[in-house]
């Protein structure tokens, strides 16, 4: 997969009034106002008639440092454990004058547990033939819907059924890693129209930093 930041952007609008003090208007319709724990979360932050080298940007949960790209700032080392987090921006005028500007709110989550098969090339539930079987070479997890690349999870273990259309199952086996070894593809040979490949009871780690997730649902392939 791709890897690209996850960005949680903030628009602070600053308007001075008859007493120079300020509103604020934060806008952030992507993220949603969530930063999602263990990955650094990239924060976009702006004021408008102030240059970066005069903003003041605070956290109070987690460690917050300035990336190499203008006006980012990265957000890292959250535990969970505040279940908010305040950023907090100010500014220092030309006169040295410190100003608020105000706080942003962000709910603390923890990236959900993928819900998503990858058998090859091919998404769970869905058809397959006999070629893409033999020619897949390992299993993935995603999340489906989940609004923000660069998550990757490596499966740790599953186990693989195969039911014959007509019949019982013929075979369970449980696999250590993602890889599909040549014992599976030599099943997958045998595979006819209307039988099934189903995965369960999988197991992944998430790669952005090392959490344990299990797969809540089982995964069925189709034979064209």
């Amino acid at each position: 997969m791709k890897s690209t930041f996850l960005f949680a952007f903030i628009l602070l609008t600053t308007f001075l009034q008859a007493q120079n003090s300020a509103s604020l208007s934060v806008v952030s319709p992507i993220q949603m106002n969530i930063l999602y724990i263990g990955i650094q979360n990239p924060l976009a932050i702006a004021v408008p008639g102030y240059q970066e080298i005069e903003l003041i940007v605070t956290t109070n949960e987690g460690v917050l440092k300035k990336s190499n790209e203008p006006n980012v700032y990265l957000l890292s080392d959250l535990t969970g454990e505040k279940r908010e987090v305040i950023i907090s921006v100010s500014v220092r005028g030309k006169d040295g004058v410190i100003k608020k500007v105000g706080d942003n709110i962000f709910r603390v989550r923890k990236i959900p547990a993928p819900d998503e098969l990858i058998l090859g090339t091919i998404k769970n539930n869905d058809t397959v033939n006999v070629t893409q079987l033999i020619s897949a070479s390992h299993i993935y997890a995603n999340i489906s819907g989940f609004p923000f690349s660069g998550i990757e999870f490596e499966i740790t273990k599953y186990n693989i059924l195969y039911q014959p259309k007509n019949g019982v199952a013929i075979a369970h086996l449980e696999i250590v890693g993602s890889t599909i070894s040549n014992e599976i593809k030599k099943m997958f040979e045998n595979a006819k129209s209307g039988d099934k490949i189903i995965l369960s009871n999988v197991q992944a780690v998430l790669l952005n930093n090392g959490s344990s997730y299990f797969v809540p649902t089982s995964s069925v392939f189709v034979l064209k």
